[in-house]
């Protein structure tokens, strides 16, 4: 029998009876991720339980939405986005409905290359990312985004983002 860990560092979080009891962090841990599997919890409720985590921190959640946009997943992007009262401003488009948003990207999203993360902060319910999105419309380039997202009830329900949009306004003025 393995010797207990002294004070272990505080990880993950598991429900039970209602009650939030945190799990300790082991290092080499199975691979369902950092933290240990404990009392035979299977497969399927360590991946609910992933989906709970990401829906009380606001970060996580923002950034399994970023994730899902990078991998063109724009089912999965839906269902991070809040069904009612969902707003998306950019220096190019805006939206008040979460399934306009997300049809308008699976249409453009195409062009997306990759998403960087270069910086993130947190400030309660308002998650700031500073990215560089990788892009080829007729050629590769890169453009410094910083987007602000707020999460309300386990969903994003505000996206703002920035960026210089001249290129993409030259290349539609340009097209015929």
């Amino acid at each position: 029998m393995d010797a207990p860990l002294r004070h272990p560092p505080l990880g993950a979080a598991k429900v039970r009876a209602g009650a939030l009891i945190l799990l300790p962090r082991v290092p080499d841990a199975p691979r369902m991720g950092k933290f240990p599997l404990p009392g035979g919890i299977g497969r399927r409720a360590w991946l609910n339980f992933s989906r709970m985590q990401k829906a009380l921190d606001p970060r996580l959640l923002v950034d399994a939405y970023l994730d899902a946009l990078a991998a063109h997943d724009y089912d999965r992007a839906r269902g991070y986005l809040a069904d009612e009262g969902f707003r998306y401003e950019s220096p190019i488009a805006a939206f008040s409905n979460a399934d306009d948003f997300i049809r308008h990207m699976s249409f453009t999203g195409g062009i997306t290359q990759d998403i960087v993360r270069r910086k993130v902060f947190t400030d309660g319910a308002d998650v700031c990312h500073f990215l560089l999105y990788g892009f080829q419309i007729s050629e590769k380039e890169t453009a410094k985004v910083a987007q602000w997202a707020h999460v309300e009830q386990g969903r994003i329900q505000r996206i703002e983002i920035l960026y210089d949009a001249s290129r993409y306004h030259r290349f539609f003025e340009a097209s015929p």
